[in-house]
């Protein structure tokens, strides 16, 4: 085997200076504050040690990741109008936008940086799908916030767990069509005022709000799901500030526990303190976005191989009257600064150890021999300074900031080395060798580990770590022994080399380098190449074929004998084989003979070949054979059958419309159920009711209703159906549209009339058969009402109520005192049941004898029920939850609006009732 010049040839080269440890050294800048000098502190306008933590997850991640995926989430809500009125949320979308993009300029190819944008309110919608951060995807994402989120501001509700569970499902789809190891964050803009429309006047959340941050922030719940997932929430909040702010400072600290896990004044979510093994977060508010950018730009700093210095906030005890000193000694390539400036402030100046000095604008300069480039934007700053030839030759920096203003600095250092690998006598098979591994500056020159504290370089060969020893010129040298039997044509070193400055301690590295060296063989046999075969791809049933070019030794005639090759190929090809055209060929001194190669598998498939081809060359008057392991790689393709191509793509369409179909279903099984409570109680209490409202029969002069009237039953928490008080409450699905809510419905046992205050209605037909429920159930009154009269004055029935007992009864039972007496839509109520009757006493005349052609009696007529006046249909009702006569509606024609009448309100004349016409208000509504 032929070797070059330099006794090795470099086949792939991987320069990596981001790690483990990197990753624990951001942590520690961004959560104890410092890296180099106690007492330096991490802080970024009000952002907190859980937001410093969450920050550091998101870089650390960052640091190691083939992907970084950012979903941008984006508030939508009505409140919107009142708590961003100037449309800030656009600016700070932009500028997270912008950031992503530097953060991908400074990975490279090392990473991709993707974003989507997504909008909720009551639930979660994507306006952009997800690509790359740069180019046209990245302009699309920026018009789109520009252009569509302004007006994007009249949701009925602000709904977090539409919000998080639609930003977690994007990015783990996203994730797993990725592959690799894939970052994941949620940018989430939001007012900070979780309201699932059921916030009173004063502020006080109602219980469908309480119950949303039940499910949020319960152990295990969205909030502990996201974190478990490795999804870093970065909470930016959208409110205005002052007197008129309709965001409260508890909305504001639920949005930071939810972001953070806990908040000010007590408040928590999910798990705390954060798991260890969990991904932290953080809140800002959305004129804070520099924290943001601060964030990726400690990230891009990551992956280009910077290593966390000091992060502190000027002035301090480390930065006296704004004055940063930067140690810079020697070995140190370049460094870096970031700096948060305040608006108004002073532009910062940075100096040299000579006393020269140029102030922070953009721009590139020299200072002290070394390269100033400086970037700023919207009071974010990034200032590198790079050192030419062997980097810094010492001394102390200083970077001097507005003494009267708030200013944080982050530092990072850069070694700027590479390390050279070589075998200077090649790797020859059957003997040992030296390799040497060289730590070079930028300008080639090695580095002097004297003028270090300390200098650390490892080796590892074929896998194996191989011991070192330092010259004084800087090399490291190791010894490789390659063996004679059964040695591969090439190997894979991989070099490693960390430092330590003094006198500050700087830590540099780790840099590491990795290449494939081909091995050679004595003079006395022939050589072999290519090292590597690299065989065309196998298409179906065809062979790839390749040659190999044996050379004779100029030494005499030689031999090379081709074994039975050791591949590994898809499970579904069977058995894999590379065989040469002929078993052994002679090679005649100083000729060349080429040798065809061809592939085979037993089946067709799609997948990668790679393995070894054994070649055994005999050399001249050679002592013994050598067999070198001829390195084969190929891949296998599948022939499209277009036909069966079309069916599969059919079949996989439908199943996965089955799939979706029946998940729906079962998801709206699960989740369409009514919630009882942990401890439920029913009463069921004899009333008469009439236009004006209802009232006791057994007692009159009793609460309506009392605590005794409640009694426990055993059915508790979600179910889909039960019985109680004589009525039977169940629920259907639509098998047209499996992702329609359910239909939730009482009915009678008996048979009797159910009446009741649902959102969709009092009744489900005209004869009340059964009346529809809206979810949960306990908060709806229901009337059971046996057949009889329609023309009657008052109706006697039962009153069923549901309440969860868990705090005691006494407050829901004052609560249902109130809701029923200033219920304004009895009328309604009683007008429902009274066209039921009529509606039940006609079917039973036209069933009678002498009534066979079913006519009906004419409206008015004697033996028909007087009619009842007409009823407005089209305005819905107050409900009976509202604290003042806003939200109530004229009486219908024919009755007094005096809600002490007692006039008769009757079925409109040959009329019938859709459960539309009938709807009555919604407790949970706001108007």
């Amino acid at each position: 085997m032929s070797m070059n010049g330099n006794g090795g040839v470099v086949r792939r080269r991987r320069v990596a200076t981001a790690s483990v440890a990197t990753v624990s050294l951001l942590a520690t800048a961004l959560l104890v504050g410092t890296m180099t000098a106690p007492g330096a502190v991490a802080s970024t306008g009000d952002l907190s040690d859980a937001g410093a933590r969450g920050f550091a997850d998101v870089a650390s991640c960052a640091a190691g990741a083939d992907h970084l995926l950012a979903a941008v989430v984006v508030d939508e809500s009505g409140s919107l109008q009142q708590t961003d009125p100037d449309d800030l949320r656009v600016g700070a979308i932009l500028t997270a936008l912008d950031s992503l993009a530097g953060l991908q300029t400074s990975a490279g190819d090392r990473m991709s940086v993707e974003a989507n944008l997504g909008v909720f309110g009551t639930t979660y919608s994507e306006l952009v799908g997800w690509g790359p951060v740069t180019g046209p995807h990245g302009d699309e994402l920026a018009s789109a916030a520009d252009e569509q989120i302004p007006s994007r501001n009249k949701a009925k509700t602000t709904d977090y767990r539409a919000a998080l569970r639609g930003a977690q499902a994007s990015l783990d789809a996203r994730g797993s069509s990725l592959g690799g190891e894939t970052c994941k964050v949620v940018l989430w803009f939001t007012d900070g005022k979780l309201d699932l429309g059921d916030i009173s006047k004063d502020g006080l959340a109602g219980p469908a709000t309480e119950a949303a941050r039940t499910e949020l922030c319960s152990a295990q719940g969205i909030a502990d799901v996201l974190r478990g997932d490795g999804i870093a929430i970065v909470a930016l909040a959208l409110f205005t500030e002052g007197a008129g702010s309709t965001v409260t400072e508890l909305d504001r600290e639920q949005l930071r526990a939810v972001a953070e896990g806990t908040g000010g004044s007590g408040t928590s979510c999910g798990t705390v303190p954060v798991s260890a093994h969990d991904t932290g977060g953080a809140y800002l508010r959305a004129d804070q976005p520099d924290a943001l950018r601060r964030l990726f730009a400690g990230a891009g700093a990551l992956i280009e191989g910077g290593t966390p210095g000091l992060s502190v906030n000027c002035p301090d005890a480390l930065c006296v009257d704004g004055v940063l000193p930067i140690a810079t000694d020697i070995g140190v390539g370049r460094f870096r600064a970031v700096l948060e400036v305040a608006t108004g402030a002073q532009t910062p100046t940075l100096f040299a150890p000579d006393g020269s000095q140029v102030p922070l604008a953009a721009g590139t300069s020299q200072l002290a021999g070394a390269d100033v480039v400086t970037t700023s934007r919207d009071g974010l700053i990034t200032v590198d300074v790079v050192f030419p030839g062997h980097g810094s030759a010492g001394g102390q920096w200083r970077l001097t900031t507005d003494p009267a203003t708030s200013t944080v600095i982050d530092l990072y250092y850069f070694w700027g080395i590479a390390l050279d690998v070589q075998a200077p006598d090649g790797l020859v098979i059957g003997e040992t060798h030296d390799v040497t591994v060289t730590p070079r500056h930028g300008d080639g020159e090695p580095v002097d580990p004297t003028m270090l504290g300390t200098l650390d370089v490892s080796l590892l060969v074929d896998g194996s770590d191989v011991p070192l020893s330092g010259r004084d010129d800087g090399t490291f040298v190791a010894s490789v022994a390659i063996p004679g039997g059964g040695a591969a044509s090439e190997i894979a070193v991989e070099a490693t080399a960390r430092a330590t400055t003094v006198p500050s301690n700087i830590a540099l590295g780790p840099v590491t380098t990795s290449i494939t060296m081909p091995t050679a063989l004595p003079p006395s046999y022939p050589s072999v190449t290519p090292t590597s075969l690299v065989l065309p791809a196998m298409v179906g049933d065809e062979a790839a074929t390749g040659t190999i070019t044996l050379t004779g030794s100029d030494r005499g005639d030689t031999r090379a004998c081709f074994g039975a090759s050791a591949l590994e190929g898809p499970q579904d090809a069977g058995t894999v084989t590379a065989s040469a055209d002929e078993p052994c060929v002679d090679v005649p001194s100083g000729e060349t003979v080429t040798v065809g190669v061809s592939l085979s598998a037993e089946h067709p498939a799609d997948g990668r070949v790679q393995g070894v081809l054994p070649v055994t060359l005999t050399g001249v008057d050679a002592a013994q054979d050598i067999t070198v392991d001829l390195a084969v790689s190929s891949s296998m393709v599948r022939p499209v059958d277009e036909g069966k191509r079309w069916g599969f793509t059919a079949g996989l369409v439908l199943l996965a419309l089955l799939i979706a179909y029946l998940v729906a279903h079962l998801s709206r099984l699960v989740s369409d159920r009514y919630s009882l409570g942990g401890m439920p109680h029913a009463a069921s209490i004899p009333v008469t009711v009439s236009n004006s409202g209802v009232v006791r029969s057994d007692e009159p002069t009793a609460d309506l209703p009392g605590v005794d009237d409640f009694h426990r039953f055993h059915v508790a928490g979600r179910t889909g159906r039960f019985d109680i008080a004589g009525l039977h409450f169940g629920r259907s699905f639509s098998w047209v549209n499996p992702w329609s809510s359910a239909r939730c419905f009482v009915r009678g046992a008996s048979g009797d009339i159910v009446v009741t205050n649902g959102r969709n209605g009092y009744v489900d037909d005209e004869y009340a058969t059964r009346a529809p429920v809206t979810l949960p159930g306990v908060r709806q009154f229901y009337l059971v009402v046996t057949p009889g009269r329609p023309d009657a004055s008052t109706v006697d029935a039962r009153l069923v109520l549901l309440v969860d007992g868990t705090r005691g009864l006494a407050e829901p039972s004052a609560a249902w005192r109130e809701r029923l007496a200033d219920y304004p839509s009895w009328p309604e109520v009683f007008s429902a049941i009274v066209t039921a009757r009529a509606a039940r006493s006609e079917r039973a005349a036209e069933a009678r004898p002498g009534r066979a052609d079913g006519a009906r009696s004419p409206a008015g007529t004697a033996g028909s029920p007087a009619p009842a006046p007409a009823m407005d249909r089209t305005a819905a009702p107050p409900s009976i939850f509202d604290s003042s006569s806003a939200g109530q509606v004229d009486p219908p024609p024919g009755a007094r609006s005096d809600r002490s009448s007692t006039a008769p309100l009757g079925p409109p004349g040959g009329t019938e009732l859709s459960s539309d016409d009938r709807r009555p208000p919604s407790i949970f509504d706001n108007d």
